[in-house]
């Protein structure tokens, strides 16, 4: 879906201002090489974890799960999530500010090395 959204898109950011949704891929294991930042703020704010999907309407933190609509990641599940997250948003539901989706930290870098829900430090 991403690539055929943007397909003919040089800067796919700031031309998708006013699509009804935006894909956007955040890697942070190498996002606080670009600021000032030890820890990126996605793994500061929530815990995030590689893999991990998030939908947010209006700064409202409202989906987070490596699946979507409880079934995969097909174009369809991710439609299918779309519309059951808008649908929560218009009812007022959304995930607390605080929401975090470890409620142990992970190590930001160093020597760490993800699984798919739990993280280890390597020891030296």
């Amino acid at each position: 879906m991403y690539r055929e959204q943007n397909r003919t898109r040089s800067m796919p950011c700031p031309q998708s201002h006013l699509d009804s949704f935006r894909f956007l891929k955040y890697n942070i294991i190498s996002a606080s090489k670009f600021t000032s930042s030890n820890c990126p703020l996605l793994v500061q704010r929530h815990n995030v974890i590689p893999g991990i999907f998030l939908m947010y309407i209006q700064g409202k933190l409202l989906f987070a799960n490596f699946i979507f609509n409880g079934y995969g990641t097909s174009a369809k599940d991710i439609q299918k999530q779309i519309v059951k997250t808008r649908g929560d948003y218009h009812m007022g539901y959304f995930l607390p500010n605080d929401f975090k989706i470890r409620a142990q930290p992970i190590s930001c870098f160093g020597n760490v090395r993800y699984t798919s829900v739990k993280t280890e430090t390597k020891q030296q």
